[in-house]
């Protein structure tokens, strides 16, 4: 038996993973896709990443007046999300580093609660002391007309994009959806963002 068993290894039940095995205690977590998350894997890190390098690409576009003059400027997505993809794998190994280090063994796969102090994972049983949901959330497409089209995507699957769109729509205002407006403004890719509220970023301060 686990002292601890964290079904879920995102910024949550990695770091609680690597605090309780520290302290010594058995620890067993359960991730069905990539250590770190969706910060890390489809959320902050990538987008992040890929925002930079849009940016670059804009001041050097527009670096003449300020006597900066970088030539025949050009912009590679393609290179752009291999960058990316390097910079979350890098990552994850830190977290698989951080797992080991701290005797966390980690298991892939989906968990499934059963009575008592156990789980299954693909058919095999694990009993912990203690059991912490850890899932985080997940993207959903809303109940919009015509959202069912092939060219309707999540924040999922826009980063691994293969070809660039000449124009796009975000549904939504919030901070993911203003972040993804900027990264593709930043290309010279026109950009039309939709939000409910009176006001984008209707969380933040107005000022």
């Amino acid at each position: 038996m686990y002292d601890i068993i964290i079904i879920g290894a995102g910024p949550g039940g990695y770091v609680a993973a690597e605090r309780a095995g520290k302290m010594g205690k058995s620890v067993l977590i359960v991730e069905k896709e990539h250590l770190g998350g969706v910060c890390l894997n489809r959320g902050c890190i990538p987008t992040k990443t890929l925002l930079n390098s849009t940016k670059l690409y804009k001041q050097a576009k527009s670096s003449a007046p300020y006597g900066v003059h970088a030539g025949d400027v050009s912009f590679n997505w393609n290179e752009a999300l291999v960058w990316k993809n390097e910079v979350v794998q890098l990552q994850r190994n830190g977290v698989s580093f951080l797992m080991k280090e701290n005797n966390v063994e980690v298991v892939k796969g989906s968990a499934e609660l059963l009575e008592g102090k156990k789980i299954s994972v693909d058919g095999k049983i694990y009993e912990g002391e203690n059991i912490i949901i850890s899932t985080g959330s997940s993207n959903f497409v809303p109940p919009v007309p015509g959202a069912e089209g092939n060219n309707v995507v999540t924040s999922d699957e826009i980063l691994d994009l293969k070809e660039l769109p000449e124009s796009l729509a975000v549904i939504g205002g919030g901070v993911i959806g203003m972040e993804f407006a900027s990264l593709f403004s930043n290309l010279g890719i026109k950009v039309d963002v939709i939000e409910m509220m009176d006001e984008i970023i209707p969380m933040m301060d107005k000022d």
